[in-house]
């Protein structure tokens, strides 16, 4: 079966492979699923775009953070045309691409993106795991480019308060030990 089901189940499964950190199983996997997403619903479709963002996740898991970049920006352009800059979809794929560049230390590309995802996140909401990890990873650059040491502690501290209401003490706790160091 070559229909965008099959595609989805297989994305499924290869996510699975992802989460057992056995990505070499996972990459045939979303091949076929990209190859099938492509033919039957088109390059810009969202579920395409969606898929570029998982395979980017599988790259960026690999250590292929140029890879990774790469293929946010072609998910990030498809997404904007398809539902506009303002969509928490941008927002943490944006910030998933400042990773990717952080990885690269690639600091300016990867400052833009966080401080874009930020603009998103702040303005349509989303997925607070991802934003409070953007403020985190924001801070984290901050700091390894030795600026704005007083916004650092801020998005930290703001992080770790967002981890606190999701219920997610370990990560909030790993924020705070950054703090004080």
């Amino acid at each position: 079966d070559e229909s965008p089901r099959a595609a989805l189940s297989w994305v499924s499964l290869a996510n699975h492979h992802l989460e057992a950190n056995a990505p070499a199983d996972a990459e045939p996997l979303f091949a076929r699923a990209r190859e099938t997403l492509e033919r039957s619903l088109g390059a810009k479709h969202p579920l395409t775009a969606q898929l570029l963002g998982n395979i980017a996740r599988m790259r960026h898991l690999q250590g292929r953070y140029a890879d990774a970049a790469a293929l946010l920006d072609e998910s990030v352009g498809a997404l904007v045309e398809l539902v506009g800059e303002q969509h928490p979809m941008i927002a943490s794929f944006v910030l998933y691409r400042g990773e990717a560049h952080a990885a690269l230390e690639d600091f300016a590309a990867a400052e833009a993106d966080f401080e874009r995802a930020l603009e998103v996140f702040s303005s349509v909401g989303g997925a607070p795991h991802d934003a409070a990890r953007c403020k985190f990873a924001l801070a984290k650059l901050l700091r390894a480019q030795d600026i704005q040491s007083d916004r650092q502690i801020e998005l930290a501290r703001e992080a770790a308060a967002a981890y606190d209401e999701q219920g997610l003490g370990d990560e909030a706790a790993a924020v705070r030990t950054w703090v004080a160091s």
